[in-house]
């Protein structure tokens, strides 16, 4: 079954935009410019059919936006544990690999 997801690429520009507080400085974080990381954030609000920021006001979060960052940052930090995880499980891997290796070496 497929997860009904939106783009992930959308989602980091909403975590990094809700962070800096500022379109410009997410764009200046994630070497874009400004107007990709509204392009991106528009995306975002239309898939998700809820307006994330209220642009009417000083750049601020919607209710709904406060809610969704708090999901957003969870899942994006669990990503990123995942990835150490599986990159340091490749590298034990390797390492240990390489020492079976060494040791076959070792005894001829």
């Amino acid at each position: 079954m497929a997860l009904d997801l939106p783009p992930l690429n959308a989602l980091r520009l909403f975590e990094a935009a809700a962070r800096r507080g500022s379109f410009k400085r997410a764009a200046q974080e994630l070497n874009l410019t400004p107007g990709a990381i509204s392009h991106g954030i528009n995306s975002l609000e239309e898939w998700l059919g809820v307006e994330l920021f209220d642009r009417s006001h000083k750049f601020v979060l919607t209710s709904a936006g406060d809610r969704y960052l708090l999901c957003v940052k969870g899942a994006l930090s669990m990503i990123a544990k995942g990835t150490s995880e599986a990159l340091a499980g490749d590298r034990d891997a390797s390492d240990a690999a390489a020492a079976a290796v060494r040791l076959k070496i070792g005894l001829r």
